[in-house]
């Protein structure tokens, strides 16, 4: 059981363009860390690039599997803490369903869920799926009954809170192994 969880705590859903060289995203402020974004392919095939700028949550799209990409859209306004920097750490997923699911940390320290139902065009009002924690290594799956969990380690133990209606309601966090 601990492997197969581990394995879903690092596991990743997507594949990218093949680039002749590294670069920066060229949409994202130079002077702002990689370290927080995301890439997901969307149900339709276009890729998603979502992006901490300046304490704000953007997002990208390219239908042309990462070649170029449309101009920046904003979604939310993000938290970025100085004390640890792995709190601020989005994590997403896209459902066997089609939707496309975004957790985050707001400026009132909660953890938040933003969906979209249609490829990314448009996005659901942030809903609290947790109050303030200080979290690392989050990560969110769906297992194959399509049950979602929000994977994360929280003072040093390992814990996770999942769903069975596809995020709209969370259960309580539940322990998975104590001292990691």
């Amino acid at each position: 059981m601990k492997n197969l969880l581990l394995l879903l705590l690092f596991s990743s859903n997507f594949a990218l363009a093949q680039l002749d060289i590294i670069q920066r995203f060229p949409l994202q402020d130079s002077t702002e860390s990689i370290n927080h974004s995301l890439i997901l392919n969307a149900p339709n095939g276009d890729l998603l690039y979502f992006f901490l700028e300046n304490n704000l949550l953007y997002y990208s799209r390219s239908n042309d599997k990462g070649l170029s990409w449309n101009e920046k859209i904003l979604i939310d306004e993000l938290y970025a803490s100085t004390y640890n920097s792995t709190c601020n750490k989005f994590v997403g997923v896209v459902t066997k369903s089609s939707k496309i699911i975004i957790i985050y940390k707001r400026p009132d320290l909660n953890f938040y869920l933003i969906y979209s139902d249609n490829n990314g065009l448009n996005w659901s009002i942030p809903n609290q799926i947790l109050p303030s924690y200080i979290l690392s290594f989050p990560q969110i799956t769906e297992v194959n009954d399509s049950t979602l969990w929000y994977l994360f380690s929280h003072g040093g133990d390992l814990k996770y809170i999942e769903s069975k209606d596809n995020g709209e309601s969370w259960s309580e966090k539940t322990l998975i192994w104590e001292n990691i």
